[in-house]
């Protein structure tokens, strides 16, 4: 759901963090978070008649990811696209 300030929430379920466990790196966790969060604010994806989407708030099950998914990335708060895991356009 979209929050009026431009936080969007979404919640996935236990299969998910289950799934990470057994294939859990850094990398792969920082990955996933940014694939989802730049997928999620692309403005092309986004109601104009909406908040934009500024921020990405992610649940597991309807709450906050414990410490085995992820347990490289700091879920606790929302999460900004990071431009460092774009392509470089050249």
């Amino acid at each position: 759901y979209l929050l009026p300030h431009g936080e969007l929430v979404v919640n996935f379920s236990r299969e998910l963090q289950e799934e990470y466990v057994r294939t859990s790196s850094a990398s792969m966790e920082s990955l996933f978070v940014q694939g989802v969060v730049h997928t999620l604010t692309q403005s092309v994806l986004q109601n104009p008649q909406d908040p934009k989407v500024r921020n990405i708030r992610i649940l597991v099950e309807d709450e906050v990811p414990t410490d085995a998914f992820p347990s490289h990335i700091d879920l606790k708060g929302p999460v900004i696209p990071d431009a460092q895991w774009l392509p470089a356009r050249g």
